[in-house]
């Protein structure tokens, strides 16, 4: 046995954390305060698992969940959208996906994403694919009342804002013109306008306005 040096306890009780607590300077002064109380063979020990402890503490606490328009774009994934870009061939898209498609052609797959629960919202999403790969894509999400499709326009026009500038209205549409990851010329077109079985919808259409040759 070693001598045991009696630390201050945080808030009356053993420090514990989680993802979303916060290590403060309080539970860093516990910590060394353990170490200095042991031997160097087991303060080594000890020490070695405490940096690990505090990087998974700090790995964890840093990850983010992805909101909004974050979430349906997966933006997380990278790519032009959710992960693939456009020029991929159908077996890329299938691979990115991660449910099975409700429609599917040599020319299209048609996937519809259910509601997790968060809002009731749902969205469905259409790849279309010709001879030289994916080159066009709609998104039209089904937020549960009007209130809720204000949000979500607010939010996937910032989105695409902070992406690609400013856009430009067009008869209603809220349009940018940029460069997919392939170098290939899109139109990303937004509008909030259409109602679909007598229910309001959110429709995005990224559109590539050269098709490969």
């Amino acid at each position: 046995m070693w001598p045991i040096k009696i630390c201050p306890i945080i808030n009356n009780k053993p420090p514990t954390l989680s993802c979303t607590s916060v290590l403060n300077s309080a539970f860093v002064d516990a910590i060394l305060c353990s170490l200095k109380s042991v031997g160097r063979t087991y303060r080594r020990r000890i020490g070695i698992n405490s940096v690990i402890f505090i990087f998974l503490l700090f790995s964890c606490a840093n990850t983010v969940e992805e909101k909004g328009a974050q979430k349906i774009l997966r933006s997380s994934k990278g790519g032009d959208f959710r992960g693939v870009n456009i020029g991929d061939k159908v077996s890329d898209v299938v691979g990115s996906e991660e449910v099975n498609s409700v429609y599917s052609m040599p020319d299209e797959l048609v996937y519809r994403i259910e509601s997790d629960g968060e809002d009731s919202t749902w969205y469905e999403i259409s790849y279309n694919f010709n001879e030289a790969g994916l080159y066009n894509i709609q998104l039209e999400v089904f937020p549960k009342n009007e209130t809720h499709l204000q949000l979500y326009k607010d939010d996937f026009v910032r989105y695409y804002k902070e992406k690609y500038g400013d856009c430009a209205y067009k008869n209603g549409y809220c349009e940018w013109r940029t460069l997919t990851n392939n170098g290939n010329s899109v139109n990303i077109t937004l509008t909030d306008s259409i109602m679909v079985k007598s229910r309001s919808c959110l429709k995005i259409i990224f559109n590539e306005s050269e098709p490969h040759e």
